[in-house]
């Protein structure tokens, strides 16, 4: 989920709220190259009884033999106030979104894993250049590139949104065992109107 400090509508306690009032017991704040939110997250979390976990998204950038493609990587469980990571974030603000392409997705990987966190493919249905989604094509391309984000650091991969098909998840689900990578579900949520 993001909040106000990236391009969703409300501020981190008023998503710990929201969704205690939906009764998850687990949620991440998974802001858009920034971690400022992130402790006002874990406080909120805490006095709702619910477990926050500190997390990120990057607009990242990979590049494998003839294959290039944009990939968003999410980061989970690191710490929030190493200093590798906040300069990473340092680094991004104020940039848009195409211009924080110019992050590979290898430096995003080793910056997540040595602030203590795990690196997961996040939406993988919505990387655009590997091919035309759902094709043949775009499933070997996917493997490619999961076999290599795997040897680079990556530990899960988001199989289940509400923007993936029933059959796309059973396939992600399949790959994430496969390459023994963690399963995540993610809501995406930016505001009520784009949940």
């Amino acid at each position: 989920m993001h909040s106000h400090y990236s391009d969703g509508a409300l501020s981190p306690g008023q998503l710990v709220r929201k969704f205690a009032q939906e009764e998850y017991d687990v949620i991440a704040l998974t802001d858009h190259g920034t971690i400022n939110g992130i402790k006002e997250f874990l406080a909120a979390c805490e006095a709702a009884g619910i477990k926050g976990i500190p997390g990120i998204e990057f607009n990242t950038e990979h590049v494998l033999e003839d294959l290039k493609c944009s990939v968003y990587l999410l980061g989970y469980n690191f710490d929030p106030d190493d200093d590798d990571l906040i300069k990473l974030c340092g680094e991004l603000k104020g940039k848009t979104a195409e211009d924080r392409t110019d992050l590979s997705t290898e430096d995003a990987i080793k910056v997540i894993s040595a602030a203590g966190g795990q690196a997961f493919l996040a939406d993988p249905a919505k990387i655009e250049d590997l091919e035309e989604r759902g094709s043949d094509e775009y499933w070997k391309n996917l493997e490619i590139l999961l076999k290599d984000l795997k040897k680079k650091g990556l530990k899960g991969l988001e199989c289940i949104t509400p923007g993936h098909s029933d059959e796309e998840e059973f396939r992600f689900v399949q790959l994430a065992g496969k390459y023994h990578l963690h399963i995540s579900s993610g809501t995406d949520f930016h505001s009520d109107d784009l949940y």
